[in-house]
């Protein structure tokens, strides 16, 4: 009886905690880049680590040239260290399929200002087919929206579903 309540609470927590990660992680800002000749200006509550994602698009070349600053309004005229991600996760935002592609970390909650620099060089492709991935279209500049969000790691994601296989794995267990 014991196990099959720990199971079963294994199973809803990794849910909840996929579908937080993965559905409802709400973006602060969204902002267009071909805006490029004004400042973006967004507020942060909770310092961390936030991600800049694409709305729409799955896969994404930063070319040279290409370049985010972001500084705190009012405090400090040194801009945040911005880096590349190397595992890029999915988001799912305003219905569409994006990834997230860029990463800082936030210290102190306040106003910040974000520029972009060389908006011709990110290149954003979406595939023309949902099934076909080697056929990709390119997203024209003018189209390509971004997102500021909270940035959570790959493996919370992986944690979620190791939580969702013990707890399946306990009760085929225990049925037996």
């Amino acid at each position: 009886m014991i196990i099959e309540i720990i199971t079963i609470i294994l199973i809803i927590f990794g849910f909840v905690i996929f579908l937080k990660l993965t559905f409802y992680n709400n973006p602060i800002i969204f902002f267009k880049l071909i805006d490029n000749d004004k400042d973006v200006s967004f507020y942060i509550n909770n310092p961390g680590k936030y991600a800049i994602s694409t709305v729409k698009g799955k896969f994404v070349t930063i070319t040279n040239g290409f370049k985010i600053r972001i500084n705190q309004n009012f405090k400090s005229s040194s801009d945040l260290l911005i880096q590349e991600l190397k595992i890029r996760n999915k988001t799912y935002t305003k219905w569409h399929i994006g990834i997230e592609f860029l990463s800082f970390k936030i210290i102190d909650e306040g106003s910040y200002s974000l520029k972009i620099e060389g908006a011709d060089n990110l290149i954003v492709k979406e595939p023309r087919f949902a099934t076909k991935q080697r056929i990709l279209d390119e997203i024209k500049k003018d189209e390509i929206e971004l997102a500021i969000e909270k940035y959570y790691p790959f493996y919370h994601r992986i944690f979620a579903v190791i939580l969702i296989i013990i707890g399946l794995v306990g009760l085929i267990w225990k049925s037996i």
